[in-house]
């Protein structure tokens, strides 16, 4: 029995002795994550809206102000300043069916988007711009064809976002 017991003894000594000490440690190291950013404001706008002058009676009374149907509308990068807004070629009005209509500027509507979060990215900040047009009273107008009796042409204009 003691012949075991010592063969046990140097065998457990022998384990102790080339066994590998483990130590539970952490280590860390730094680093950098990075990317570059196109800001940027798309339209949104559904369908075309419209100013829906109605009839204007030649050399008649005023018509307006008329609202723009829908408000244009634009989704930009958080954090943006506000962008400026202008009228196709800076012109506020134009002529349609000979007659001179003024647009009003556009009003602008801002609801900011939301910062970003440890798991939800930024949300967009989101404008609505909505303006009115008038026709001032007592002009003739003009139809493209003579024969005509009334007419009802389609101006399309643009509304330009800076950003």
């Amino acid at each position: 029995m003691n012949k075991f017991l010592v063969s046990a003894l140097t065998a457990a000594a022998l384990l102790s002795a080339t066994a590998p000490v483990v130590h539970a440690a952490t280590v860390s190291s730094g680093f950098n994550a990075t990317v570059t950013l196109s800001a940027q404001c798309i339209a949104t706008t559904v369908g075309t809206p419209v100013i829906a002058f109605g009839t204007y009676i030649a050399f008649g009374a005023a018509v307006g102000p008329i609202a723009v149907s829908a408000p244009l509308t634009f989704k930009c990068t958080n954090g943006l300043p506000p962008p400026t807004v202008a009228f196709d070629g800076g012109v506020p009005g134009g002529v349609i069916a000979g007659l001179v209509y003024t647009l009003t500027p556009p009003f602008l509507n801002r609801l900011n988007g939301s910062a970003a979060t440890a798991t939800v990215g930024a949300a967009e900040d989101t404008y609505s711009y909505t303006f009115s047009g008038s026709i001032a009273a007592g002009q003739a107008g003009q139809c493209a064809t003579a024969a005509a009796s009334s007419c009802a042409p389609t101006v399309p204009r643009t509304i330009v976002v800076t950003y």
